[in-house]
């Protein structure tokens, strides 16, 4: 009889559990990296598709805002040529005018606005040193032949700005003046 005697410890069975467990979370970890993998080349696709998008939105704005812009300057032009077809019409010559009126003002008077209402009506101030002047030149005004109508619109008077005032501060006058004008400054004007 022989005696077997095996000193060496003996094998225990593979349990394949372990090993079904194993396999199956590396084959679980294969699985979700390879989904991370498709859902991060899917958002990076999305991304690269919404981004292109924005580059064409942004081309066709700024294609929208040169067109804008060009037909801006379109209308400009057309309304400065316009303007400068309306000032070549335009009845009235504002430096005859301008002469006749200033030639009128007392020593010290001086126009300080001058515009056109409508094409027949000018609006002007006037700064004088006393309130009486204001009246003289719209009686001077009455008699240039280029005025039809004057109106004298308002009279005030204010003290030099930034000024305390005392008894040696004068006042300045201010006058508004509307004035028909009428085709006599036609007639003036064409010779």
């Amino acid at each position: 009889m022989i005696v077997d005697i095996n000193l060496l410890p003996r094998k225990e069975p593979r349990h394949a559990l372990g090993v079904v467990l194993t396999v199956s979370v590396v084959l679980f970890l294969l699985i979700g990296a390879a989904g991370g993998y498709w859902l991060m080349e899917r958002a990076n696709s999305r991304q690269a598709a919404l981004e292109a998008e924005l580059k064409q939105v942004r081309a066709l704005q700024a294609a929208a805002a040169a067109k804008q812009k060009d037909a801006e300057q379109q209308q400009g032009r057309q309304e400065l040529s316009k303007a400068v077809e309306w000032a070549n019409r335009y009845p009235l010559k504002t430096v005859p005018l301008l002469r006749a009126l200033t030639k009128e003002l007392p020593e010290r008077g001086f126009v300080m606005n001058f515009a056109y209402a409508d094409r027949q009506t000018v609006t002007m101030t006037v700064q004088f040193d006393t309130a009486e002047e204001a009246a003289y030149y719209l009686a001077r005004l009455e008699a240039v032949d280029i005025v039809e109508e004057v109106k004298l619109t308002g009279v005030s008077a204010s003290g030099p700005s930034g000024e305390v005032e005392t008894e040696m501060t004068v006042p300045r006058y201010m006058a508004q003046y509307e004035l028909k004008i009428g085709q006599a400054e036609k007639k003036e004007a064409s010779p």
